[in-house]
């Protein structure tokens, strides 16, 4: 059977905050594996059209309403994105990671994040940058050498093991668990699902580099 709108709206969160942004298409095709929706289900139909689509849109268009998803004249109708990402508040506590309690809610006994169904302990976050610092751990920079004193203290922090994969409440050790990653790493980390590892980023790099310099030197002899 397919979910309550509540439900949906929670994993369509969720898939967004692991995504940054995603097409429709790609958000239904996700959604159903996710929800585990059956083909029988799927094809159900609602005037004419499929019924699991169109509950992921008064879905999408509910958290539209609400502010936590972009309205389509800020990317586009082919993109779906959350309001969240797309801004980064003075105070370095307030991050893509860390979000404000507006976006907490109550269930059962336990208190979930609606961007990604956990919540994502502060603490934790301070004791990861008191450890590792401000350097981010793939690029090896700070924000504050690019940008100077308006980008002192800014910095992402990373889920190793993304908190939506692991099913149950799960207590984050800051030293072992968490990395200070800087946006942009961070966003290259999670255009692969699951994300890559920071190993993985950095020989990407490595090789591109490697890769310009090569055809930088061949292109000067050929000259």
């Amino acid at each position: 059977m397919i979910p309550k709108r509540n439900i949906l709206k929670q994993e369509l969160v969720s898939l967004l905050e692991e995504e940054f942004e995603i097409s429709p298409h790609k958000a239904y095709e996700k959604l159903a594996l996710r929800l585990k929706i059956s083909s029988d289900d799927l094809l159900l139909q609602r005037s004419g059209t499929s019924l699991f689509k169109h509950e992921i849109r008064w879905a999408k268009q509910e958290l539209v309403n609400e502010n936590i998803i972009e309205k389509p004249a800020v990317f586009g109708k082919g993109v779906w994105r959350l309001v969240s990402q797309t801004f980064v508040q003075n105070s370095p506590e307030n991050y893509a990671d860390d979000l404000p309690e507006k976006f907490l809610f109550s269930e059962g006994a336990g208190k979930r994040i609606l961007v990604n169904r956990y919540e994502r302990d502060k603490k934790a976050r301070s004791k990861c940058l008191e450890y590792y610092g401000f350097k981010c751990s793939v690029c090896e920079k700070t924000l504050e050498e690019q940008y100077g004193e308006i980008a002192k203290g800014c910095i992402h922090v990373h889920h190793l093991v993304p908190l939506s994969r692991i099913g149950k409440q799960y207590a984050v050790d800051p030293i072992s668990d968490l990395r200070p990653i800087c946006p942009n790493c961070h966003y290259m980390l999670h255009r692969k699902d699951p994300p890559l590892s920071i190993e993985e980023l950095q020989n990407i790099i490595r090789k591109n580099v490697e890769s310009t310099q090569n055809f930088k030197a061949n292109k000067s002899r050929t000259c």
